[in-house]
């Protein structure tokens, strides 16, 4: 909450005319500092082994990975493998998780010099340019959305020790009003701050609920992750269904992209069959142009809809 508060002002005092100025929020209390660690890499999210004191326990449905954009979410997510559910800070912008580990967000950044161009104007009390910097109020509202997805823990892990020295010298142990915690590779407290972490042990209903909030907002491939972890080959299948049926509508209205689109609405067609999902599968056959198959499909359900003078005319020539 304090660590949000901070970035509310310096967007209210350095770029005034993009944010309406309201009243500072106060929590009953201030809850957990927030918790940089400073130099490590993608390492740290790999669930550690026996003997090993450098990496978090694990993830559970209640704890994400966010990072910046689609590229560092796939790259991470090949680094790691399928053991935590990342997302990109749009994604998770109207989400709420127990534990956030925001990833390489300063490390990655294209506006390092504006931060510590921040960093100096906060600690010197000379006024940030604000044209010149202009790029950094994107940056701070991304940061904001980021930070305020955790309803208790926020970890920030970075790469780089030089791109978030700014942060920590603006709010770290050392700053006149420390409001943030930080951690190093050869910090001896290292061991046990990473045990303070939640162990992220969840049962396969939570995974489920959480994969319903993704479903919920039409976020099918975050839900698939949770349906998977659920054990719940159903769902998953009508997440996919979701997804096949999306990527054939993107590119329906191009010409020459008509026989990929048939493919994905077909495909769509039989995941809806195989969810129990009737209707969206017969819209998929009909909108793929699977008129054949939408006629058989509907003789068999015993819910023919449309009468045969309607349905003759697109059978002729039909492979069925």
């Amino acid at each position: 909450m304090r660590l949000a508060a901070k970035v509310v002002d310096i967007l209210a005092t350095s770029f005034p005319y993009v944010i309406d100025r309201l009243a500072p929020e106060f929590g009953d209390f201030d809850g957990p500092a927030p918790v940089v660690f400073s130099g490590f890499s993608s390492e740290i999210f790999v669930p550690r082994k026996i003997g090993t004191t450098s990496s978090i326990s694990e993830f559970g449905a209640d704890q994400v990975l966010i990072v910046r954009d689609k590229e560092t979410k796939l790259l991470l997510s090949k680094e790691i493998g399928n053991g935590a559910l990342i997302l990109t800070i749009l994604e998770s912008k109207g989400m709420e998780f127990q534990d956030v580990f925001l990833y390489n967000f300063f490390s990655d950044s294209l506006c390092q010099t504006g931060f510590r161009a921040l960093a100096n104007s906060q600690l010197t009390g000379l006024r940030l340019d604000d044209i010149k910097h202009a790029e950094l109020c994107v940056e701070l509202k991304s940061f904001y959305v980021a930070i305020t997805r955790p309803r208790e823990m926020l970890y920030i892990i970075e790469n780089s020790a030089e791109a978030v020295k700014p942060i920590l010298d603006m709010w770290g142990l050392h700053s006149g009003v420390p409001i943030i915690d930080s951690v190093t590779p050869d910090d001896p407290t290292l061991k046990p701050r990473l045990d303070e972490i939640r162990l992220g042990q969840s049962s396969p209903e939570l995974w489920a609920s959480k994969g319903n909030e993704f479903f919920d907002q039409g976020m099918y491939e975050q839900a698939m992750y949770c349906y998977d972890r659920a054990d719940n080959p159903r769902l998953k299948a009508l997440c996919q269904a979701f997804i096949e049926e999306r990527n054939g509508r993107d590119i329906i209205s191009d010409s020459t992209r008509w026989e990929d689109a048939r493919s994905y609405y077909l495909e769509a067609a039989k995941l809806f069959q195989i969810s129990e999902k009737y209707e969206n599968a017969l819209k998929c056959f009909e909108k793929g142009g699977f008129y054949a198959f939408s006629f058989i499909f509907q003789l068999q359900a015993g819910c023919l809809t449309r009468g045969p003078e309607l349905w003759e005319p697109q059978l002729v020539g039909s492979n069925i």
